[in-house]
């Protein structure tokens, strides 16, 4: 294929699952269906989709079991779709800190940043630990 930037490294591995699974693709004779290949049954579920997206992450990142058991809890949880998403987020780290933010728009020595980083590692590791556990209380 051409294309008219050279792709990232995450888009061209995107693009080659993609072309992995079009070759598995075979014509079929009748009427055309909609088949999920993640379930035995063929029927789309946001559940089974979840998994799959769990899955991949989990085989990613190194989480803890406290975590696992989170993120196996987020699906079944009645919380606002903004509680959940969060949830998703803080799991993933992927909450804006003063040093990501200090990383991304101030140039501020390296020192200092890692000092500032230390710092609020370890604080958003205890604020983890308890939404972790508010979290595991909610749900029980």
């Amino acid at each position: 294929m051409v294309w008219m930037r050279e792709l990232f490294v995450w888009e061209d591995i995107l693009c080659n699952d993609l072309l992995e699974v079009i070759q598995e693709w075979r014509r079929a004779k009748g009427e055309d269906i909609w088949w999920w290949k993640a379930k035995d049954t063929g029927i789309y579920l946001v559940s089974s989709a979840y998994k799959i997206v769990a899955k991949l992450l989990l085989l990613k990142e190194d989480f803890s079991r406290i975590q696992e058991r989170v993120f196996a809890s987020i699906q079944k949880s009645v919380a606002p779709s903004k509680v959940v998403a969060f949830s998703w987020q803080l799991l993933l780290k992927q909450i804006l800190t003063k040093a990501n933010h200090a990383r991304r728009t101030i140039l501020a020595s390296r020192s200092v940043l890692q000092v500032e980083f230390r710092r609020l590692r370890s604080e958003l590791q205890s604020w983890i630990k308890r939404v972790s556990r508010m979290f595991f209380r909610w749900m029980n």
